[in-house]
């Protein structure tokens, strides 16, 4: 078991805005919108619940800032800042299927890279990796050749 690994869960939080049509009355489009963030943050959910099952500790930011977009006054990058800071105390990145399409689960994804935390696309990766070679520091040749 493997609990005392942090890993934190980056993907895809709010969908693309839902376009204003004189059709729509607004209440709709908010509500269209509230429930396709709903859908992003259970399936991330739902993704954390297997790493947990799996031994692991899952940190998922969806949850912890869940429908903040109405009730805090913070900003998209007070929320990045914050992802970041959280993200420093993690032992790993999971990125889930939909990662690629929101621009700050990329931006999360580079600072794994600048970390050097490892990466998991899946819960196969994330079980079967090696936690005791190579650490961060021995990665750092790795990182190095698959950055240039």
């Amino acid at each position: 078991m493997n609990r005392n690994k942090l890993i934190y869960v980056a993907g895809k939080y709010s969908p693309k805005s839902i376009k204003n049509s004189e059709r729509v009355p607004e209440y709709i489009q908010k509500r269209v919108y509230h429930d396709r963030i709903k859908k992003n943050i259970e399936f991330a959910r739902e993704h954390a619940v297997k790493i947990w099952e799996s031994g692991f500790t899952a940190i998922v930011p969806h949850l912890n800032t869940f429908h903040f977009e109405d009730d805090c006054n913070c900003n998209y990058e007070d929320y990045m800042v914050g992802d970041f800071e959280i993200l420093s105390r993690c032992d790993g990145i999971y990125l889930l299927p939909n990662y690629a399409e929101s621009p700050g689960a990329l931006r999360e994804r580079r600072q794994a890279r600048h970390l050097r935390l490892p990466m998991f696309h899946n819960l196969k990766e994330l079980i079967e990796y090696n936690w005791e070679v190579p650490s961060k520091e021995d990665t750092k040749n790795l990182w190095d050749f698959i950055d240039k």
